[in-house]
């Protein structure tokens, strides 16, 4: 999957999760986030470490809920690939 074009999602009866790439200020690599719903839960140096951060619930928690017991998938190819919008400018 290409990082730069599109973010990932996982869908759970509690609502949705989200990682998505951003580019680090100095411009060299990036950074992977993990979102809940709109809520940024924390910031990673790969996909990979997101996900497993989220799905052992090592991130930020959204509240009171625990993401290791939401029933996300720790392989991405159960997630879904969504295209990102262009950028306005």
């Amino acid at each position: 999957m290409n990082w730069d074009t599109h973010f990932v999602q996982f869908r759970t009866r509690h609502g949705t999760w989200s990682i998505d790439r951003i580019d680090r200020i100095d411009r060299i690599g990036g950074w992977y986030r993990v979102f809940f719903e709109k809520e940024n839960l924390g910031h990673y140096a790969s996909p990979f470490v997101a996900l497993d951060e989220l799905t052992g619930g090592s991130c930020e928690w959204p509240g009171v809920l625990d993401p290791s017991e939401c029933g996300i998938s720790d392989d991405f190819e159960d997630w879904t690939a969504v295209p990102k919008r262009p950028a306005r400018r």
